[in-house]
């Protein structure tokens, strides 16, 4: 238990095995007998797979939506447009606030009543149709009216927010994708759009046969051992260390307490990010991941931080600050020790969660936000990393749009105060963050939803770009030295995975 939330323990195994031991991919060049695949989902925007590792991750099964009705985009020069999946435009606003999520409910609500047939429901969330939702960090200055705190936003090459919606999804259990929801029917309609008449058929599971799988899987993934190159920074260290010191400064006079200073990686990638998460899930993973094709690109994310989690009035987050690098068991054993005896981790971490308990305790009842457990040492893929739960009972009739409007962008991933370190750092980062440190998850028909926190992401372009982030939270008692090894350290899980995937 979690909170008040139950989180179902689905860690990515070797379901061909009797034995139900992780996957023998992991070390060595053994090939998996695994025949999970995902489909290619090049030409389907709004499509998702969000999969849990480990003992806690996402609250259901890994699930599949790969069968999008319609889109949802919110441009920074477009407005609102809702279109379908092969770009006929059904609707569009210039409004990029509220109107959005209006349509989302309506669309939801739409589909939800025009459902047919006997639904598929295997577990009680999401309860489809589904909105799968990725949402640029830039997306932010919609929700605050400070327009400088994102002077990059208009270099974004991705969507502020796309959002595709699912009448069904296959969750993956017993080693099979097993069908949830129920198709709409032919009489689906929001305003001029009727819903086409593939999309009311039952659909099929993802399936491939054990002997396709291991020719490609032995061929096409594991076939390959030669590295990539490391991407380029698009800071170069002297640039990184004016920023570290111009961040010095604003905390030694009291402008702020902590600033999440981070840089962007650019570089080339020929391989399918499908292949990247999928090698990344033989790895270990992480309890948040996701990917999630968008138009010309697909984000890809291993995850280890909840951004929000809405069953009904409970709401749920789970900062993270505070990391150590770690290879062997005995170096796991000493880094928890030395993380959990940092007084500047402490110091750190205690900030957002000051941060993010201010940030609900603006749409929740007064009295309900607790922090439990507080400074928990988890351990992930190579990292050890510090965090909380904070949870609270939101007031009656808060919205999706308010929750996210009051917590969005992540504690963890701006600094304290949140306002004033955004508007620092959009003066010294020098790109915009695009999905990393935004929001990836997806909003059901009831309004529940669940979004991770997209760090160790990075975005695969279709012309074979790829464009990765890190960085970390600098306080006033931080050395650069320590800053850089920890960028490099939350670089590392996602080069090893594409490296594999090559």
């Amino acid at each position: 238990m979690t909170g008040r939330f139950r989180t179902y323990s689905t860690p990515y195994r070797d379901e061909s095995s009797s034995s139900g031991s992780f996957a023998q991919g992991v070390s060595g060049d053994k090939v998996s007998t695994n025949p999970f695949r995902l489909p290619d989902l090049k030409d389907l925007p709004g499509s998702a797979v969000f999969w849990p590792c480990g003992s806690e991750g996402w609250d259901h099964p890994p699930i599949l939506f790969s069968n999008p009705v319609l889109l949802l985009r919110v441009n920074r020069h477009k407005g609102t447009t809702v279109e379908t999946p092969e770009g006929k435009v059904i609707a569009q606003h210039d409004d990029c606030v509220v109107t959005p999520f209006q349509w989302i409910d309506e669309i939801l609500g739409c589909l939800d009543a025009s459902a047919r047939g006997t639904s598929r429901k295997l577990f009680l969330r999401p309860a489809c149709p589904v909105a799968t939702v990725a949402m640029a960090y830039e997306y932010g200055r919609f929700f605050n009216p400070h327009e400088h705190c994102f002077p990059h936003a208009r270099d974004a090459e991705i969507d502020d927010m796309i959002v595709g919606f699912h009448t069904t999804g296959f969750a993956r259990m017993d080693g099979k994708w097993s069908l949830m929801g129920r198709p709409a029917s032919r009489r689906t309609q929001w305003r001029d759009w009727k819903i086409d008449e593939a999309s009311t058929a039952w659909p099929r599971p993802p399936l491939i046969g054990r002997e396709e799988y291991i020719e490609e899987d032995s061929s096409a993934i594991y076939g390959s051992r030669h590295g990539i190159p490391l991407p380029a920074g698009c800071m170069s260290e002297a640039d990184y260390g004016r920023a570290f010191d111009a961040i010095q400064r604003h905390l030694h006079v009291g402008n702020i307490y902590q600033a999440n200073l981070t840089v962007r990686f650019d570089g080339k990638y020929p391989s399918r990010p499908e292949r990247v998460f999928r090698r990344g899930l033989e790895d270990s993973g992480d309890r948040y991941a996701g990917l999630f094709r968008a138009k010309d690109c697909t984000h890809v994310s291993f995850s280890p931080e909840l951004f929000v989690r809405k069953w009904g009035r409970s709401i749920c987050t789970r900062p993270i600050k505070g990391t150590r690098p770690f290879k062997t068991e005995d170096e796991l054993q000493d880094a928890a020790r030395h993380l959990a005896a940092s007084e500047k981790d402490k110091a750190e971490h205690i900030m957002i969660v000051d941060l993010e308990r201010n940030d609900l305790g603006r749409i929740c009842e007064y009295g309900s936000v607790r922090v439990d457990p507080l400074m928990e040492v988890t351990s992930h893929p190579s990292l050890l990393h510090m965090e909380s739960t904070i949870f609270g009972t939101l007031r009656s009739r808060v919205t999706c749009r308010e929750v996210l409007a009051a917590l969005f962008p992540g504690g963890s991933v701006t600094g304290a105060p949140k306002k004033r370190a955004m508007e620092v750092l959009g003066e010294l980062e020098n790109r915009p963050r695009g999905i990393y440190c935004g929001a990836l998850g997806w909003i059901d028909s009831r309004g529940d939803m669940e979004f991770n926190l997209p760090i160790r992401t990075a975005t695969f372009y279709d012309d074979q770009r790829v464009q990765l982030h890190a960085g970390g939270g600098i306080v006033a008692d931080s050395d650069i030295r320590d800053e850089v090894a920890e960028m490099r350290a939350k670089l590392g899980f996602m080069l090893k995975a594409m490296r594999a995937a090559q």
